[in-house]
């Protein structure tokens, strides 16, 4: 992936290169050539030879973008369609994915998660307060981390929305 990426950049930068030489020699080539003529060709020679890698190398954006939209979109169709909570929280850039499966897990709407990021943490059972900290402490370390305690799950009764304690077994991995 990388070497694409470094292969585009060199692409770039030769079709950037060949239109300033062109400009340049344009510019001038009346002085370093007597002929005129001459430098017109030159430059159009030049310029028309950088056609065929500027149309490669947009029509290889365009395929790879198309392909990196099909793979969104399979992979937004894989998780609206799980029946299992995926939840994915970046930390660094405090970003949440989660599956709609989440729902039945918890009680709660995908958006009460995204509206409120410490809501998860909010319905653990408080018993098992400790076991959070402790998992927050040693994922800072940099260790990988499996971790299981309960929440207080949102539940709908007859008589309005109850609550029942829940156990959850997390994995993390680093």
């Amino acid at each position: 992936m990388r070497t694409g990426n470094m292969k585009n950049t060199f692409n770039w930068i030769l079709i950037f290169g060949l239109i300033l030489f062109t400009v340049l020699l344009d510019k001038a080539g009346p002085v370093l050539f007597p002929s005129v003529t001459m430098v017109k060709y030159a430059s159009l020679v030049v310029l028309v030879g950088t056609l065929p890698i500027l149309i490669f190398t947009l029509n290889k954006i365009k395929r790879t973008n198309e392909e990196l939209r099909k793979s969104k979109l399979k992979l937004k169709n894989i998780f609206d369609t799980l029946d299992v909570a995926i939840w994915s929280h970046d930390l660094k850039t405090n970003t949440l994915l989660i599956t709609p499966g989440i729902e039945k897990l918890y009680g709660y709407t995908l958006n009460d998660f995204y509206e409120d990021l410490t809501l998860w943490k909010k319905v653990i059972y408080p018993e098992d307060f400790q076991i959070i900290d402790d998992r927050e402490w040693r994922i800072a370390l940099g260790e990988a981390v499996t971790s299981e305690y309960r929440i207080i799950r949102q539940t709908e009764k007859s008589a309005g929305f109850g609550t029942e304690v829940f156990q959850l077994l997390i994995i993390k991995g680093i």
